[in-house]
């Protein structure tokens, strides 16, 4: 799977009764990975996922024709009043065999109790609505899924739930993702491939340290680093200790340690 971005110019024909232009000219090419969307606010992340799902319409954009897309946005949207109702309609929606099984399975894959499978979504938490968006979108089986700032309102343990399921997917199922997040801890550990937007175009793109790495260049473009690499990079600076670039913390703890003897 290949999808081409040539030439992408796109404009809001009225914000504030004024055109606002979003892309000018945006080249991209994603393919089979963990790509994460980054960039200030404003920039034209959930912009870029509601082109590339169909949502907002462009002739810049080639999908190839066997692509499925599921798309989990940043404000879940639900149409009906129960967990098992919403699923249903999901798999309806998407010509999907309605199957009791893949019902209780996807809510077990996102982490949401199956006892909860007629509760009425409004009693909900937050944290369990967004799981249920991710779910909806899992249950008919898409090649290629769309995430818009998930990760807000999730706690530590939800998260690290969620990037070894995006994992998974990836690797055992060959799903595609392309993830558009503000937060950039959570990028860091999940992402494959990093795309930073800047300007109405693709400023920086690369694997995840290539471009964690340039401190400075990212902060050009109002960007920060991950914690785990602002402090592998004081190391460098100010010790003069290579660590290497490290998804999680017990991993640069071991590499402290061999340092240290």
């Amino acid at each position: 799977m290949e999808i081409i971005i040539k030439d992408l110019s796109y404009t809001y024909s009225k914000v504030n009764y004024q055109e606002k232009k979003v892309f000018n000219k945006l080249n991209l090419n994603i393919k089979e990975n963990i790509n994460c969307i980054i960039g200030i606010n404003g920039c034209g992340k959930t912009t870029l996922l509601d082109l590339i799902a169909g949502e907002l319409k462009s002739d810049a954009i080639t999908i190839p024709k066997r692509v499925k897309i599921g798309y989990v946005k940043g404000e879940p949207l639900f149409v009906t009043d129960t967990v098992r109702e919403e699923l249903i309609y999901s798999m309806m929606e998407h010509n999907y065999k309605i199957s009791e099984k893949r019902i209780i399975d996807v809510l077990l894959m996102v982490g949401i109790d199956d006892s909860l499978v007629d509760s009425k979504i409004s009693s909900l938490s937050l944290s369990d609505k967004r799981l249920l968006s991710l779910a909806t979108a899992l249950i008919y089986n898409p090649n290629l899924i769309l995430i818009d700032n998930f990760t807000e309102e999730l706690d530590d343990f939800n998260k690290n739930k969620i990037i070894k399921l995006i994992k998974m997917l990836k690797t055992r199922f060959n799903k595609t993702f392309i993830i558009a997040s503000n937060d950039l801890e959570f990028v860091h550990k999940v992402a494959d491939e990093v795309f930073v937007i800047s300007n109405k175009k693709v400023a920086l793109k690369g694997n995840k340290y290539d471009i964690f790495k340039k401190e400075e260049q990212l902060k050009k473009y109002g960007l920060s680093v991950p914690n785990i690499i602002k402090f592998e990079n004081l190391t460098l600076k100010k010790k003069n200790i290579r660590l290497g670039y490290r998804d999680e913390i017990n991993d640069l703890i071991k590499d402290i340690y061999r340092h240290s003897y």
